[in-house]
């Protein structure tokens, strides 16, 4: 998705909240403690004034917003501004810098970096990928390692180094 696109789908803070809800709970809102469905809305108003829309628990009674355990959570940007970070992270070739990604969104370098760094390690796989399994083999040629490499082809060369 462009940066066009984008600004035409999510032209408001709200439409980016909505979005963000209906994808992250297709279902219907979850409690982010005890996972119960029995949660509705709650519109209040943040430091500044603007509408702040928060769920409650009605099992647990907290209180908790869409953005609570997502990469967005303790942000106060603005969710388009965020969505426009993803997108030009996602559609660089070969990455973009902080400078060139707080220059384009309009944001300090230091919040760009404090952006790319939050999206970069949401990227980031969730654990290491492991070859095989319990019962399975896993066959890979053999290679000495250590060393600088010394009178190739020697048996002192190969005595120093592991298999």
């Amino acid at each position: 998705m462009n940066l066009y696109s984008l600004t035409r789908r999510f032209p408001t803070e709200k439409d980016a909240l909505d979005h963000l809800v209906r994808t992250r709970w297709p279902t219907g809102v979850r409690c982010v403690a005890c996972d119960q469905d029995k949660c509705w809305p709650i519109e209040s108003t943040n430091k500044t004034g603007g509408p702040r829309r928060l769920f409650q628990c009605a099992v647990c009674k907290l209180q908790f917003s869409a953005t609570a355990g997502t990469l967005f959570h303790d942000s106060h940007l603005p969710l388009t501004k965020w969505f426009a970070a993803i997108s030009l992270m996602c559609d660089a070739k070969k990455g973009i810098s902080a400078s060139q990604l707080g220059r384009h969104i309009g944001m300090t370098y230091k919040t760009a970096w404090y952006v790319a760094h939050r999206i970069r390690e949401a990227m980031r796989e969730a654990r290491d990928i492991q070859l095989g399994g319990p019962d399975t083999t896993v066959e890979i040629d053999e290679a000495y390692l250590g060393g600088h490499l010394r009178h190739r082809g020697s048996k002192v060369a190969q005595a120093s180094k592991t298999m």
